[in-house]
């Protein structure tokens, strides 16, 4: 995703009745945290204790776009979802190769995107709420708590987030770590999603939040997707490395054709299975069993997982080879099977494609089908790509 305009998820208590259908205390704290890190793992006893409050639905804020299917688990686990748009953040962050003008293009760019892929979930706009950071960075107690941080910290407190801002010369980037960690106060959130890349982020609010005397949040952190060529994902990496989110079906499969796919665990072909695809097939397989928990909304979303028709219950994921199928339930299984040669390469590749393929349609249709959202990627793409998949 482009650095102009990011997103950010946060969870916050509301006095709103429980659902009936809310899991037990170990479910709900096992969907949050799944195939997911605590930046500090003593907060797990937080976590529960945040959980265990039955008058409160905890809100969460989500960054970037890789692990939008995370968000069900959270609606599954009574988690009420922000998404806020960092236009401000966006501004200081890029300013002043990227004109405000065209930050704010990208905030409505990012918006019909997520909406898109939500919506491609089983996920109603009525389940999460959209916040523009514009909202209540210029407001003046915003801008009082941002003086009080800014004069506790040292230049190298802020060069310690992240190489976004370390390798900036510029005096705004520098600030840009106080608005991230205040907007979990604003957004009165206890909780903040987003990628190993938020890590050094996360450690400067649970450092200065409480030496202005705000309670410290919890930080939930998924593992970042390399490129389709690298162990690392980076912007700068050419386009033929990374999969659009609107790439067409011959884009995905010449991109993940040409891609290396050696047999381990560093491989790239893996990772995009292990990290995206296998958990949300996973959580088609839930669905269709009927667990959803705190989220009725999710029964009436008719999506097959990533298998054949003919693949036994339960089954998360299917290869085809040249003379059988391979229906697997555990992701170590199949892994197991690749790496000693029973599943060749192309014949994950091939799985792959079609599950890439299948998962981005709806994405490709929304798209399609709105002059809006076209319009307005003119305006904040005029020489670039897009937000990538990975």
């Amino acid at each position: 995703m482009s650095t102009a305009t990011t997103t950010t998820t946060g969870v916050k208590p509301q006095a709103n009745p429980v659902p009936p259908t809310l899991p037990t205390l170990e479910a709900r704290y096992a969907l949050l945290t799944r195939y997911q890190t605590l930046l500090t793992p003593s907060t797990s006893a937080e976590l529960k204790t945040l959980l265990t409050d039955m008058s409160k639905t905890p809100k969460l804020a989500w960054g970037y776009l890789i692990p939008l299917a995370k968000l069900l688990d959270f609606l599954r686990g009574g988690i009420s979802v922000t998404i806020l748009m960092l236009s401000t953040y966006g501004h200081m962050i890029n300013h002043p190769t990227t004109p405000p003008a065209q930050i704010a293009h990208r905030a409505s760019y990012y918006k019909h995107l997520i909406q898109s892929i939500l919506s491609s979930l089983g996920i109603s706009p009525t389940q999460y709420t959209f916040v523009d950071e514009t909202s209540y960075t210029f407001t003046h107690a915003f801008m009082t708590d941002m003086y009080a941080t800014i004069a506790l910290m040292k230049q190298q407190d802020a060069r310690d987030t992240g190489e976004e801002v370390r390798g900036s010369e510029w005096l705004s980037p520098l600030l840009t770590p106080v608005l991230q960690t205040l907007s979990e106060v604003y957004l009165d959130l206890d909780i903040q999603f987003g990628g190993e890349d938020q890590r050094g982020l996360f450690k400067h609010s649970e450092t200065f939040l409480p030496l202005l005397n705000h309670r410290r949040r919890i930080h939930i952190m998924n593992r970042m997707l390399p490129s389709l060529y690298s162990p690392k994902m980076s912007s700068s990496h050419p386009a033929h490395t990374k999969i659009g989110f609107l790439d067409s079906p011959a884009t995905v499969r010449d991109k993940v054709s040409r891609a290396p796919c050696d047999p381990t665990p560093e491989t790239p072909i893996l990772a995009l299975l292990r990290d995206v695809l296998w958990p949300m097939s996973e959580q088609r397989v839930e669905r269709r069993r009927g667990d959803v928990g705190a989220n009725p909304e999710e029964r009436c979303v008719p999506q097959w997982p990533f298998c054949s028709e003919d693949a036994p219950d339960g089954t998360v994921f299917s290869i085809s080879l040249p003379d059988s199928r391979m229906h697997y339930t555990s992701y170590a299984a199949l892994e197991a099977d690749f790496f000693a040669g029973v599943v060749r390469p192309d014949a994950l590749k091939e799985a792959v494609i079609d599950a890439v393929n299948g998962l981005l349609a709806p994405i490709r249709q929304a798209y399609a089908e709105s002059e809006e959202w076209r319009a307005v990627e003119k305006l904040a793409y005029p020489d670039e790509e897009a937000a990538v998949l990975c």
